[in-house]
């Protein structure tokens, strides 16, 4: 499946954080992305599935492993209540 707009950033930002140079500031400068968003991709170990993708193995696999992640979260971001 051809990689869209968000998916390719999603990319670069993983190669830029493995680099290690450049700040997540200065790589959503760069990209020209907002950088919470670089923040939260930098959290993330594989781009998120798109739900009108077909589902099989490799897509669940993905899905699971970024599951927990966004689970934890909620209660840091919003407060445990």
């Amino acid at each position: 499946m051809p990689d869209t707009k968000y998916s390719a950033l999603f990319k670069k930002v993983k190669e830029l954080q493995k680099e290690g140079k450049l700040s997540q500031r200065v790589i959503a400068k760069e990209l020209g992305m907002n950088r919470d968003a670089v923040g939260r991709y930098f959290k993330l170990d594989a781009y998120p599935r798109n739900f009108s993708e077909p589902i099989d193995e490799k897509n669940i696999a993905l899905l699971f492993a970024n599951f927990g992640k966004m689970v934890n979260e909620v209660p840091r971001r919003y407060g445990e209540k």
